[in-house]
């Protein structure tokens, strides 16, 4: 069940993002923290913050970051939303693709939904022409659907009209009496789903087992684990050798992400869905192909390096309060106490892969946050030796 909620998982939410920035403009855009209402954006809108909230009308795309996001305006084209937790209650004329720990779509959809997190909810009044791709720990869909309804959660919960075929997977499934599947219901559970009393599938109803691991589909005993200690030690080692040997620049990222995580997170989600996008363009002419290569190995680095960041950040956030995290010593094992604890928290079934993905998106908004920050200060620099030269 957990490998196949995590290929779902993945699928829905790195495919769905990548194919929604195909259009994002590359880093020159304004970070915004919200639309006010009765403001009106003839553009593209990027926002992020600790609380983000969009109460006008955009005419063009959303790509918002923060620890709540909350859209109650209007947006003429599509909504993509990272964050702790994410609320659509206002129209959108295209695409919702929304990830986080709680996700709820309450609003009328032009196209498609796709949501990814712990909790999802597809409200009574939501209405989507198009289809419905899910992933989460429990999935409550309700309202109004015309397409398909595909996706996993441990458990789900189907009260909606659905003019299209439903294919899930769930520990637990259940049709609440407003459950209206016009075509076929084909689900993959341990347990047989429950048709409450009114609950009406159109088609034919298919139960499949999921399919059984073996010794040899995980490699050797304890795989998971093994593979954990072993990605701990490496990056404790990477981690190492960059506070030895670089550590200014090693606490300078890291500062980065502490001083501005929303900005942090929305550069990081840019990054992180446009870089292979922009790798992919280069690959088309033959001039390309060794700037397209040189970028995908800092790419894969950067992305490797994000752990890194991350764990050092949580580790020094923890130690801090019992002292100041100013010495190497204290940095490794600031880095060393962050790294354990994302490593136990990625082995969390269902967890795992939002704890990559936020690693992913914190560490390289990090990265890009210092890079600017560096080349800022060496402006000006520059402009305070030339004028102390002229002087």
């Amino acid at each position: 069940m957990k490998k196949a909620w995590v290929r779902a998982l993945s699928a829905v939410c790195l495919v769905s993002m990548l194919m929604a920035l195909v259009a994002v403009p590359a880093l020159a855009a304004e970070i915004r923290t919200g639309v006010a209402p009765g403001e009106v954006i003839d553009d593209d809108v990027y926002a992020a913050g600790g609380a983000v909230t969009v109460d006008g009308t955009i005419n063009g795309d959303l790509v918002a970051a923060g620890g709540m996001v909350v859209v109650n305006g209007k947006v003429t084209g599509s909504v993509m939303a990272a964050g702790g937790t994410v609320i659509v209650n206002g129209e959108v004329g295209h695409t919702v693709r929304a990830a986080g720990g709680s996700v709820t779509v309450n609003g009328v959809v032009g196209r498609d939904v796709v949501i990814a997190g712990g909790t999802l909810v597809l409200a009574d009044r939501a209405k989507v022409p198009g289809d419905v791709l899910c992933a989460g720990g429990n999935a409550e869909i309700s309202g109004d659907i015309g397409g398909d309804v595909k996706g996993s959660a441990g458990n789900m919960v189907l009260s909606a009209r659905v003019g299209g075929n439903v294919e899930v997977e769930a520990e637990n499934l259940k049709l609440t009496p407003t459950a209206r599947v016009e075509g076929n219901l084909t689900y993959t559970s341990e347990n047989a789903a429950k048709l409450e009393p009114g609950a009406q599938v159109g088609g034919a109803t298919t139960r499949k087992l999921p399919e059984r691991e073996t010794r040899e589909d995980r490699g050797w005993p304890f795989f998971g684990l093994g593979w954990e200690i072993f990605g701990f030690l490496a990056a404790l080692v990477v981690g190492v050798i960059g506070i030895l040997l670089i550590p200014g620049r090693t606490r300078g990222v890291s500062d980065a992400l502490r001083s501005r995580p929303w900005h942090s997170l929305a550069w990081g989600a840019l990054l992180l869905f446009v870089t292979p996008i922009a790798i992919v363009v280069m690959c088309v002419t033959l001039i390309g192909i060794p700037l397209a290569l040189m970028t995908l190995a800092l790419y894969l680095i950067a992305l490797y390096l994000c752990q890194v960041i991350v764990g050092l950040v949580l580790g020094r956030w923890i130690l801090h309060y019992l002292r100041e995290v100013d010495t190497k010593a204290m940095m490794v094992g600031a880095l060393a106490l962050g790294l354990i604890i994302l490593a136990i928290l990625r082995v969390i079934p269902f967890l795992g892969f939002f704890v990559w993905l936020f690693t992913f998106l914190f560490g390289l908004g990090a990265l890009l946050v210092w890079f600017r920050r560096m080349r800022a200060e060496a402006r000006k620099a520059l402009h305070v030796e030339g004028a102390t030269s002229q002087s």
